[in-house]
């Protein structure tokens, strides 16, 4: 028989999956409610209206009273950092408008407050960011570590695998940028920068030939996924930015990051072949 603790991971787990598919199907509505309103039809953009209000009335509801507890998917600040970004790009690529720029980042500040006084995770994010040297040999370890690491590797680096990426806590996830400028150095990490800015690039170059609104907004929006997903852990790891836990694209440990990634490697490829079949070049 199952005991109350097991019955609680479950349903915890069951939860997390309902707010992922609910996340998913928010980005699935958005694209299409966006494309519509390319063509006057705005009662779609209502609906991604509705669900952003629910999802900022259960963060309000989480700020006030601290004994509710929403799933964790929802609690969690790398996707929902990436969905928002994605989400105000989409609509400034849409509309080109400057106001739509300008109200996400004032969203942003709302939202990132908000999630500073409802989650303690958030806090410590910020306060490892702001002064890890609090907290050393605790939680501030990882971000010290991951800064040795990359001012060992020098220009050069140490070689690959003659460095020590096991000293660093999650090496493999959150920080591997960090334990590859310690093998590789300040060249091996400007040549992961630009190998995604190529990767990026040749999205948005893809998104641009797309002679489909819809496809032309859907490339766009995979490559704002991985321009996002690459400035949020490069960020946080060089302390740009608070580190939010997101794994770097094709780079970090990771199934089913890695299997999300090659799909949306997958779908540009098939709009990239339809235009080229659209311009008659093999």
């Amino acid at each position: 028989m199952r005991t109350t603790q097991q019955i609680n991971v479950t349903m915890s787990q069951m939860a997390d999956q309902k707010a992922s598919i609910l996340m998913g199907a928010t980005f699935v509505v958005f694209t299409i409610s966006v494309g519509q309103a390319t063509r006057g039809d705005f009662p779609y953009a209502l609906m991604v209206l509705a669900v952003s209000a629910f999802l900022s009335a259960l963060f309000a509801i989480a700020a006030v009273l601290p004994s509710f507890r929403p799933p964790r998917a929802l609690a969690s600040d790398k996707d929902n950092v990436l969905f928002f970004g994605v989400f105000a790009a989409m609509l400034y690529m849409t509309t080109r408008r400057i106001a739509y720029v300008v109200g996400a980042l004032l969203l942003l500040a709302i939202g990132a407050y908000v999630a500073y006084k409802a989650f303690g995770h958030v806090r410590v994010r910020v306060t490892n960011w702001s002064d890890p040297w609090k907290d050393p040999l605790g939680k501030g370890m990882q971000p010290i570590q991951g800064w040795y690491a990359l001012g060992s590797g020098g220009i050069g680096g140490t070689g690959l695998g003659l460095g020590h990426p096991g000293i660093i806590p999650d090496a493999a996830t959150d920080f591997i940028f960090a334990a590859i400028g310690e093998e590789l150095g300040f060249v091996g990490t400007m040549g992961v920068v630009a190998a995604f800015m190529l990767l990026i690039g040749s999205a948005f170059r893809i998104a641009i030939d797309a002679a489909r609104p819809f496809a032309k907004l859907f490339a766009a929006g995979i490559a704002t996924i991985i321009a996002l997903q690459t400035f949020l852990i490069l960020g946080g790891v060089l302390r740009v930015i608070p580190l939010t836990g997101i794994t770097l694209p094709f780079v970090s440990y990771g199934g089913s990051s890695l299997v999300a990634n090659f799909a949306l490697l997958a779908i540009l490829l098939r709009i990239s072949d339809d235009n080229a079949i659209a311009q008659g070049t093999p």
